[in-house]
């Protein structure tokens, strides 16, 4: 009688054992993806949504990456000299990358000579977006570009910092795929 109850709580810890394993399996090889952008849309956004923010003066234009000739979008790179950091870290001069297509009001193309408020999205060395490697691709990618129009370096301090104290709620985004 004992051999038979421990052969039959044996195999139930065994069957137990597999259910929990499969069910452990499948729950990893499931994934969730979200499908919405990065929210951009106010300053306080901008702020939370990048790791850096800062006032540079855009030197020139580098390398641009087009997969083909006649194919508009692509991916400049920049030289710029960082003027004043409100976020985040930026060496005195360095590299950044931008998408080529056309961008909102708030998200201008960069352009030799001027200066722009800019958002930049660090990623490791030599890489534009995730899986996407480019060998200069430098600091990271601008997010978010404004011309400062001549506005003082204290001046957009002050705004930058005024815009760390409002309240920010990420807006939701029901556009999920589950697999």
């Amino acid at each position: 009688m004992k051999k038979v109850f421990l052969f039959g709580a044996c195999g139930a810890v065994a069957v137990l054992t597999a259910a929990g394993g499969f069910v452990y399996y499948d729950r990893a090889a499931s994934s969730t993806e979200s499908l919405c952008s990065t929210d951009l849309s106010s300053d306080a956004a901008v702020l939370r949504n990048s790791d850096v923010v800062a006032l540079v003066t855009v030197l020139g234009k580098r390398k641009l990456y087009n997969e083909t000739v006649e194919d508009s979008d692509g991916v400049q790179v920049f030289e710029v000299r960082t003027d004043s950091v409100f976020k985040g870290t930026l060496p005195v001069q360095t590299q950044i990358t931008q998408s080529t297509a056309p961008t909102e009001e708030d998200n201008r193309l960069l352009e030799p000579g001027s200066q722009f408020e800019v958002a930049v999205q660090q990623l490791p060395p030599g890489r534009y977006a995730e899986g996407v490697v480019f060998p200069d691709a430098g600091e990271g990618t601008v997010v978010f570009a404004r011309p400062a129009k001549g506005k003082a370096a204290a001046v957009l301090a002050e705004h930058w910092k005024a815009e760390q104290t409002k309240k920010y709620v990420e807006p939701a985004c029901n556009d999920v795929v589950a697999s």
